[in-house]
């Protein structure tokens, strides 16, 4: 067995096996498929049951396999209110959690859920997302009761989103409820043990803000219980921007505080070991109950006993076991788990340690020791999580290598300052406030220094979602840094990984530099607006419209920073060639100055009329994008009917609106002047028509635009789509681009006159995103939440 796998790697190898099952069972379930494998792979074991030199692979493909098979269980459970989805229900439950604030109201965690269902009371044996209005009082503990629609707790809205519906389900929550009025039965009901942990948490906090100046309080009860909900959202973007969130993760660091804590006040009764380390645990354990359980901190208490046990045992201790032993237990108990981004991320860090430091640490000799020490540790934890970190939030800090020698030792003193004074406050309130001014000045410090490291040039950057192969690429070369991977390997061996590597990488280098065949148009879901996103085979990208908030809606939810930048980023995109916005309405620009910050933009293209901004023209948006396009020296083309954007040969965008004179008088003239494009590639025809009405159409209409793939105009407007527009389009696809809006729309006469004309029809806010791709000859139309695949 030694010369397959070292020992002390067994266990780790084993946690793989058994995560890639999880994420294999999570893309390519079938329970017929897996049952068979596994009986192949036990008779591979029973075959081969006294050679221990081979025996380990077949036992890591049953790992593997049963993997999949557990997570194909857990992710089969369906909700028991999936009936009532779309519809109105009553429900009963206890409020699980203290509201927060959410868009246009507050949401909050609905457990011991019942519905009615013909006058009878039914148990759910599932949470519930609550999203309430702003004036409902609630409390933690409230049993309530509520009439309420029911929606799935997440929908993905694009290609390559974080899959929220598979996050939440791994919380046992399945179903959203948006209720009309909330009616209070009884308070405190919420159990003896959730009680008392809640009033335990409300105690921390109110001993926390009575010492401290509300932003540093909020920053330290984030340091001590991992609630984030309270921080600024200033102050968290500038801890994920530095790259030092993870400092508001309970972690290992936490439940070494404590353990140093608890055994200092139990010194004096001079215990035993044994006794000691069970108080200790169960202390805690206490305290990871007390902050709601989250991933790290089990991963931290099941680290730790490994730790207890192997001292009482007298075993020596190894952090890569101990971290491999935590994976298969969480993944045993929950193999959802793996969609949850703090349990990636919490053990990208302990492994990114366990391999990387010590042999980084080797190369750092040079350095004092104190320093090489804390240098070693930050490298490490920077090469093992940068990947999952760019994947999670599109963002990799290169400061955070230095910045975190610096705030590691700054955090150290804050939590254990923050853990004493909690401590002291809960017998001497007033002599507490002297150990709070430690924390406070500490992170006035840490907030100061990362402050000034955001500024910094080059301190990080946005990246797109990196692809698959990428990833293997990585952790491939990290993997030459392990000293224990290269110890049992020979030097031939070495050498054929190290070309095999350099091989892969100049190859995907050379498949991403030639140009390809395919063109790809992605119809962006952004709710109640347009955008849409062209992919040229020369891979340049075409942004037609941002999305953006409409002019009704209210609030500080930013759309294009929500959605059309994540959207893009997902799809791979390093920089936009071409910005074209159809008009000037909130829906179809305001997205596009989010574009503009976060991208590199080549040129922006509006409508003629667009020059002359007077009444309806004129907009704060507009004005904005001005602004923007002026400062990044982003240059502004100004188009009409008959001129054309030539993309690559062959391939061309004609416009065909709008046209002198322009249309006034109508019930919107910014609608019907919009710019209207054809994009043609071979015998492949797409057209977009902004926000163009049955004015804008008739002129259109004048000649036969047969096309494969229409952008309806308006959002399927009783106003647009006429049915002699659609006799001469005659698209085959029709793409609308809608969410939930005070219009009606899409509404039915339009859709009625869509597939009257033979088309088919997708809507954004049913199918999320839809994307198109052709090789100019034959197309593909693929949408992210139905799995429809349609081939012509």
């Amino acid at each position: 067995m030694n010369n397959i796998v070292p020992p002390k790697y067994i266990l780790p190898f084993l946690a793989a096996a058994l995560y890639i099952g999880c994420v294999t069972g999570s893309r390519l379930y079938n329970a017929f498929i897996l049952a068979a494998a596994a009986v192949l792979v036990l008779l591979l074991l029973f075959i081969n049951r006294k050679n221990t030199k081979v025996i380990i692979v077949p036992a890591l493909m049953l790992a593997l396999i049963f993997g999949a098979f557990r997570y194909g269980i857990a992710a089969d459970s369906q909700s028991s209110l999936k009936s009532f989805e779309g519809q109105a229900v009553t429900i009963e439950g206890v409020v699980a959690g203290e509201p927060s604030a959410a868009e246009y109201g507050q949401k909050f965690t609905l457990k011991d859920v019942y519905y009615v269902d013909k006058d009878k009371l039914f148990k759910a044996g599932e949470k519930l997302l609550v999203y309430a209005k702003a004036g409902e009082t609630v409390n933690f503990g409230d049993r309530i009761r509520m009439y309420a629609e029911l929606e799935p707790a997440a929908k993905t809205r694009n290609f390559g989103d974080f899959e929220f519906d598979k996050y939440y389900q791994s919380k046992n929550i399945y179903m959203r409820a948006n209720p009309q009025k909330i009616i209070r039965l009884a308070e405190n009901k919420a159990g003896m043990l959730s009680q008392l942990l809640y009033s335990g948490r409300q105690r921390i906090r109110n001993i926390i803000y009575r010492a401290m100046p509300e932003q540093e309080a909020d920053i330290l009860y984030g340091i001590l219980t991992g609630d984030k909900s309270e921080i600024d959202e200033e102050v968290m973007n500038l801890f994920s921007v530095t790259g030092l969130a993870h400092l508001l993760s309970v972690s290992g660091l936490h439940i070494g505080f404590l353990v140093l804590i608890v055994t200092y006040i139990l010194k004096p009764f001079k215990l035993k070991e044994k006794t000691g380390s069970i108080i200790t645990f169960f202390a805690a354990l206490f305290y990871i109950l007390l902050i709601g359980a989250p991933i790290p901190a089990l991963r931290a208490l099941l680290m730790f006993a490994v730790l207890l046990g192997s001292k009482l045992w007298g075993q020596e201790y190894d952090l890569n076991t101990s971290a491999s032993f935590a994976v298969i237990v969480l993944l045993l108990y929950n193999p959802l788990f793996i969609h949850d981004p703090s349990f990636i991320i919490s053990f990208a860090c302990i492994y990114a340690i366990s391999f990387l430091q010590q042999p980084i640490s080797i190369r750092l000799a040079f350095l004092p020791s104190w320093l090489r020490s804390s240098l070693s540790l930050s490298f490490a934890v920077w090469i093992g999580i940068t990947p999952v970190l760019a994947h999670y939030f599109n963002y990799v800090s290169i400061i955070n290598i230095l910045l975190n020698v610096a705030a590691v030792p700054l955090a150290f003193v804050i939590t254990l300052a923050g853990f004493a004074a909690v401590l002291v406050g809960m017998v001497l309130p007033f002599a507490s406030v002297f150990i709070f001014s430690v924390s406070y000045y500490f992170i006035r410090l840490l907030y100061f220094i990362s402050e000034q490291a955001s500024m910094l040039p080059g301190a990080g950057f946005q990246v797109p979602d990196p692809a698959w192969y990428s990833y293997l690429l990585y952790y491939g070369a990290a993997f030459m840094l392990v000293e224990g991977f290269w110890k049992y390997r020979s030097t031939a061996f070495k050498r054929r990984y190290s070309a095999a590597l350099g091989g892969a990488l100049a190859l995907i280098l050379l498949l991403n530099l030639l140009p390809g065949r395919t063109l790809s148009i992605n119809y962006i879901d952004v709710g109640q607006g347009d955008c849409s996103v062209v992919r040229t085979p020369n891979k340049s990208t075409i942004v037609i419209d941002g999305g953006g908030n409409a002019s009704w809606q209210t609030g500080s939810y930013d759309i294009g920073q929500r959605l059309t930048v994540p959207a893009l980023l997902n799809l791979g995109i390093w920089k936009v060639d071409t910005i074209i916005i159809s008009h000037v309405h909130d829906d179809h620009i305001g997205g596009t100055l989010a574009i503009l910050e976060s991208f590199k933009v080549d040129r922006v293209v509006l409508p003629e009329i667009s020059q002359y901004p007077a009444g309806e023209y004129a907009s704060d948006n507009y004005n904005r994008l001005l602004e923007l396009c002026s400062k990044k020296k982003v240059p502004i083309s100004y188009l009409k009917k008959g001129d054309r954007i030539v993309l690559s040969k062959g391939l061309t965008l004609d416009v065909l609106g709008p046209e002198l004179p322009y249309i006034i008088n109508t019930d919107s003239d910014v609608n019907n002047n919009s710019l209207v494009l054809k994009l043609r590639y071979k015998d492949f025809d797409a057209l977009f028509t902004g926000d163009i009405q049955q004015e804008g159409e008739q002129r259109i209409s004048k000649e036969k635009q047969d096309v494969d793939v229409l952008k309806v105009s308006h959002h399927g407007s009783p106003y647009s789509s006429t049915k002699k527009f659609l006799d001469l389009v005659k698209p085959e696809f029709s793409i609308i681009s809608v969410g939930k809006n005070i219009y009606g729309h899409p509404s039915e006469e339009a859709i009625e006159r869509l597939h009257q004309a033979g088309s088919i029809v997708y809507r954004t806010d049913k199918s999320g995103g839809v994307m198109i791709t052709t090789d100019g000859e034959r197309m593909k139309l693929r949408t992210v939440r139905n799995g429809d695949v349609d081939e012509r």
